[in-house]
């Protein structure tokens, strides 16, 4: 995953064909895409470290208070700088 870019998505937000639409144009222009749809609280969090340590150069969080704000609390919970650039939807 060292290139792409990892969308995390809240599972609602996976299902609506807007957001099915926009991912597979993105995929479709070329740029390197990774999409996870978390089960729960606890895997949000799981999957941004997996994907921090597989080396994305970029962390977008879509759809959900939830789910940005447990991106966030785990990119930043520990009270240092980010360590790659984090986006919202």
């Amino acid at each position: 995953m060292s290139d792409e870019i990892c969308l995390i998505l809240h599972r609602k937000s996976a299902n609506r064909l807007e957001v099915k639409d926009a991912v597979k144009a993105v995929v479709k222009s070329g740029i390197p895409l990774r999409v996870r749809i978390p089960w729960n609280k606890a895997d949000k969090a799981v999957v941004v470290r997996e994907a921090v340590k597989a080396g994305a150069r970029r962390i977008i969080a879509g759809r959900g208070d939830g789910t940005i704000n447990a991106v966030v609390n785990a990119l930043v919970g520990n009270g240092k700088k980010p360590p790659l650039p984090v986006s919202f939807l």
